[in-house]
């Protein structure tokens, strides 16, 4: 049901705001002083934003319906009225923009919270300065935007959503809430969200900005002419990367994720700015999409934490328990261990460079094969002969390569951990902290932690 709010007009132009008090009492009147905070005094510019608090401090649910904020026209007593969005509903029950004990907002890319209500197209725009698609996600389009604020300006991810109901929004809202409290320097950290009335999308803001998925940047390698190949070694770094990223996402206690579409699209790779003495230190390689993840039932502790039913997933990284034509249990957390084991496979085939050129290709289609279902496909968890194969032949190939020599040790390691993560039953892939412990990646690189939080000032 929508609830509605009167607001006394007053001598500001208050009719360009959405306000939203922490108790919704419909058709309360709210004071100016209420929709003000210390920034908009400072800046006339943030006093557009929408100043949000909260009621409850835990969401119970998730409204899978956007209706737009429609402002009505003001009555003859000055006021006017503002319908309630499920945005705004999920915002206050969340508890979402938090105040300091001095009654300020946090840390914040607005000044005014981390999830805000824009007015109008142009006051967007003026804050996030549009610099290009980066692509499209499950749910809608992703840009590169400038992030204007009294801090400075920043380059961050805009993920729209266009869908405004049903399973766009339930993803859109579900992400934002799981990847809020995410904080490692290989894990995609999430600034905040807005709205913009009169828009029918969302918008998730997250940091940092990719200059390839790693699908893109192995592909730069894979050829001989490619303008990444120089840089092959790279890759063997992020193995203890992405293993400390999976690690953080399963192992503490306060996230206990499964990520449930780990892919070489789903992975950021970003070149560091400043030029370092290695290009191990060049690049680093990031965790993004959390789309399709899922919370660890609540009081499991173990590795087996399971859950089960239809979830989304992308069938060529899937593990065998995803599928629904092999459901034979419950699909875990080491259901991450089985598609990053597929990331890895391919990661090493253009390490080692199996194939002069077009290694990955000749890996897709050595694969290929038939599943339960009779179609033809190079998914992973219906080939796992073939993948077999495909590594076992790939390691003589060491002995014969002089450039590979150096690595051998190293390349024996891993590849004996992917055939582990690759295991069809899920019990016998190896936990997050073993693929910590045998790629020692407990210090995997000399990349600095920067919490995006720490852009902003009160």
């Amino acid at each position: 049901m929508i609830s509605s709010l009167r607001v006394q007009a007053g001598h500001m132009n208050l009719s360009r705001f959405t306000v939203l008090e922490s108790n919704m009492r419909p058709r309360r009147h709210i004071s100016q002083r209420s929709i003000t905070s210390p920034i908009s005094a400072r800046d006339p510019k943030y006093a557009n934003y929408t100043p949000f608090d909260a009621s409850h401090y835990r969401y119970q649910g998730i409204t899978t319906s956007l209706q737009v904020a429609e402002q009505k026209e003001p009555s003859s007593d000055g006021s006017y009225s503002v319908e309630e969005t499920p945005y705004l509903r999920y915002v206050s029950s969340n508890w979402l923009n938090m105040r300091n004990k001095s009654g300020r907002f946090e840390k914040s890319w607005s000044g005014n919270g981390r999830h805000v209500q824009f007015p109008n197209e142009n006051e967007e725009r003026s804050t996030l300065v549009y610099y290009g698609n980066l692509g499209h996600g499950a749910y809608g389009s992703v840009d590169r935007v400038c992030c204007t604020s009294p801090s400075g300006s920043l380059f961050i991810v805009r993920k729209y959503v266009r869908g405004t109901r049903g399973k766009a929004l339930e993803t859109f809202m579900k992400e934002a809430d799981l990847c809020a409290p995410l904080k490692h320097k290989h894990v995609i950290q999430t600034i905040g969200t807005y709205h913009t009335v009169g828009s029918p999308q969302l918008a998730l803001l997250q940091w940092p900005v990719g200059h390839w998925t790693l699908e893109e940047f192995m592909g730069s390698m894979d050829t001989p002419q490619g303008p990444l190949r120089s840089h092959r070694p790279t890759l063997l770094k992020f193995f203890g990367c992405l293993a400390s990223a999976i690690d953080y996402v399963h192992g503490d206690s306060k996230h206990g994720l499964k990520h449930m579409d780990i892919k070489p699209e789903n992975i950021i790779v970003k070149q560091i700015d400043d030029r370092r003495e290695s290009d191990e230190e060049y690049f680093t390689v990031v965790l993004s999409d959390f789309g399709l993840a899922r919370t660890a039932a609540f009081g499991e502790q173990t590795q087996n934490t399971a859950s089960s039913g239809t979830t989304g997933f992308t069938r060529d990284y899937a593990a065998p328990e995803v599928i629904p034509q092999y459901w034979e249990q419950s699909h875990s957390r080491r259901s991450d261990i089985f598609s990053l084991g597929c990331v890895y496979a391919e990661m090493l085939t253009v390490l080692t460079g199996a194939y002069s050129s077009g290694s990955l290709e000749a890996f897709k289609n050595y694969r290929q094969g038939k599943g339960r279902d009779g179609r033809v496909c190079a998914a992973y968890y219906c080939n796992l002969p073939y993948v077999d194969t495909w590594l076992f032949r790939m390691q003589e190939t060491w002995d014969v390569d002089p450039e590979a020599t150096r690595y051998v040790r190293q390349y024996d390691r891993i590849l004996h951990l992917i055939n582990m993560m690759l295991k069809h039953d899920p019990r016998e892939r190896p936990s997050h902290r073993m693929l910590v412990t045998q790629l020692d990646a407990s210090n995997c690189c000399s990349t600095r932690f920067i919490d995006c939080d720490s852009f902003w000032s009160n």
